[in-house]
């Protein structure tokens, strides 16, 4: 059987909210900026004629990503809010559904690939767009979204079956994922970030 999820105590849930909206409120200035910048032109605010559409979408996803999170956050507190308002019942008792956590680690997943994918297009640019030298990040890149599925259907079999894991090192944890795909995802993420970050400068 899986172990309990940990949970916070409704005040630590409202100071996390708090938190999480303020950083966001911080990050959306930072996505305005960006986008200003992407779609207007240096002065004034015509737009701009060649507009690279490309980190304009990459920008705006991780921004979507981010405030399906933050909506995850607040209803996460609202619905705590609510039980425990409910007699007899208090914040340690209150469990977030189960979809939640999932949908949590698949978002943390793929805002990970998109800032990988830009990472790699950067790396290709700058290489004078050939594609030699990026064939192992896009192994690595896809590597980790072959993890990705596997971590979610492991988490929604997971919900399905509370049992499911044919062994003790292949057994799910709802609240980080499965370690059988989350470990080589972060792993395959963080040599991605070092070969792109210091890839050779013999082009």
């Amino acid at each position: 059987m899986a172990p309990a999820l940990p949970t916070f105590t409704l005040p630590q849930a409202v100071a996390e909210t708090f938190i999480v909206a303020l950083l966001y409120g911080l990050y959306l200035v930072t996505t305005f900026y960006v986008n200003r910048w992407l779609f207007f032109a240096d002065e004034g605010w015509k737009l701009r004629k060649n507009i690279h559409w490309f980190m304009a979408a990459m920008t705006n996803l991780l921004s979507a990503m981010s405030l399906i999170n933050v909506a995850l956050v607040l209803r996460d507190t609202i619905d705590q809010s609510t039980f425990v308002d409910n007699a007899g019942n208090t914040s340690a008792e209150w469990v977030p559904p189960d979809w939640d956590t999932t949908v949590e680690c698949m978002i943390a997943n793929l805002t990970a690939l998109v800032a990988d994918i830009v990472l790699i297009y950067r790396l290709w640019v700058v290489y004078g767009r050939k594609l030699g030298i990026i064939y192992f990040p896009a192994f690595l890149w896809v590597s980790g979204i072959v993890c990705t599925v596997l971590q979610t259907y492991l988490q929604v079999k997971h919900i399905h079956d509370p049992n499911f894991g044919p062994y003790q090192w292949a057994s799910v944890n709802m609240s980080v994922g499965p370690g059988i795909a989350l470990i080589p995802f972060w792993g395959s993420t963080v040599v991605l970030n070092a070969y792109c970050t210091g890839a050779p400068n013999d082009r």
